[in-house]
């Protein structure tokens, strides 16, 4: 059995060092950027994660997170509380160029035009970047996901509408088949926990049809070009369901207050990859 206990509140510092001094802990001066509530999860038998997605704008080279005090729960003997992950993206705000004579730096931006181009924006954050992504996706389609992500961000420098076109239609109905298999995840250790293994057995074998026919249907293979692009080919358009779509647009930046939080929060099973 699995309890999570959470915090009723975390607080957010950034710390900055100033000008011209070394980033170092000790110079370090932080600035409250606010905080983030937390359900006592009493509703979900304290089984539920919390997965809150926060948006702010702040400059600094420090994260600092304060946990405050634990929601009391009976099971909770000992007033514990619990962080299970944390994922923090940022941009350079002065990027500068390593010493060319540094045989550790390696410019990559003669050789890699992605690198200057879409995925260096920096108001753009890939939505394989999100901490939410890896909770709740089958781990293989993940990876085949981001790989299919960048080859749409090479095809959108190239100019290969149709094929970036089918790309997107193709990484939203995989982010669809991740989810499922996610699920299903979750019930196979269930099945296993429980001590019926007929039926751990039985999910193994659907999920494992469930995504070798979802990578001939969506021609996951051809898509990726692994002997490289096509010449004169035509693009197999992915064959998709009518399943909800799934939102993977870049969200905005919000406003640097000393408040709560803006937040985005998904509840998770505590047995989910």
């Amino acid at each position: 059995m699995f309890l999570f206990v959470t915090a009723k509140k975390i607080e957010f510092y950034v710390g900055d060092v100033p000008d011209g001094t070394k980033p170092s802990l000790e110079s370090a001066r932080y600035t409250r950027v606010g905080y983030v509530s937390f359900s006592d999860n009493e509703n979900s038998g304290y089984k539920a994660r919390e997965l809150k997605s926060i948006h702010v704008d702040a400059h600094g080279v420090f994260l600092k997170l304060v946990l405050h005090k634990n929601h009391i729960n009976k099971h909770n003997l000992y007033n514990q509380v619990g962080l299970i992950a944390i994922n923090v993206i940022g941009d350079d705000i002065e990027p500068t160029k390593p010493d060319s004579m540094d045989p550790d730096f390696l410019d990559l931006s003669d050789k890699d035009p992605i690198v200057d181009g879409y995925i260096n924006k920096p108001d753009y954050i890939s939505p394989q970047d999100d901490l939410a992504f890896d909770m709740f996706q089958d781990p293989e389609i993940s990876q085949i996901i981001r790989k299919l992500e960048r080859k749409k961000q090479e095809a959108v420098l190239q100019e290969r509408d149709d094929y970036e076109k089918t790309l997107k239609t193709t990484i939203s109905e995989l982010q669809k088949v991740g989810e499922k298999l996610g699920k299903m995840e979750v019930e196979k250790r269930q099945a296993v926990e429980n001590e019926d293994y007929d039926k751990a057995k039985i999910k193994k074998i659907q999920m494992d049809e469930l995504r070798l026919q979802s990578y001939k249907d969506l021609h996951v293979i051809d898509l990726l070009e692994l002997n490289g692009a096509p010449k004169n080919k035509e693009v197999k358009e992915p064959v998709v369901d009518n399943a909800t779509h799934v939102d993977s647009s870049p969200r905005p930046a919000t406003p640097y207050e000393e408040q709560a939080l803006p937040v985005h929060t998904s509840n998770t099973d505590g047995e989910q990859p």
